[in-house]
């Protein structure tokens, strides 16, 4: 009897846990781009004229402290280029320190 029970048990769980999860779409996958950007903290961000044949170009200006133990001292702002083709695709990163261009 007891056997019994827990196979029933076994079952039931395996049952639930493969219980596919709901196929509705994540809320935040219907935010724009530019409005995620801008949801970040110690981010400033602008839409520029895209080149290179992407659809969307940002520039980003990141707000960081130059010493990170220190997080109301001094602060630097850091500069990058986002230009985006589509959020369900990879994000690729290339550093090109001073000389980083929207062109790149």
């Amino acid at each position: 009897m007891f056997k019994k029970i827990l196979a029933y048990l076994v079952v039931i769980s395996l049952i639930v846990s493969c219980h596919k999860k709901s196929t509705e779409p994540d809320p935040v996958d219907n935010i724009d781009i530019l409005e995620k950007i801008e949801s970040l903290e110690g981010i400033n961000v602008i839409e520029i004229t895209p080149q290179n044949g992407y659809s969307r170009q940002f520039e980003i200006e990141i707000i960081q402290p130059v010493d990170h133990n220190n997080q109301d001292g001094l602060t630097f702002i850091q500069r990058a280029y986002l230009s985006h083709v589509d959020t369900g695709e990879p994000m690729i990163l290339a550093t090109s320190g001073y000389s980083a261009r929207p062109t790149y």
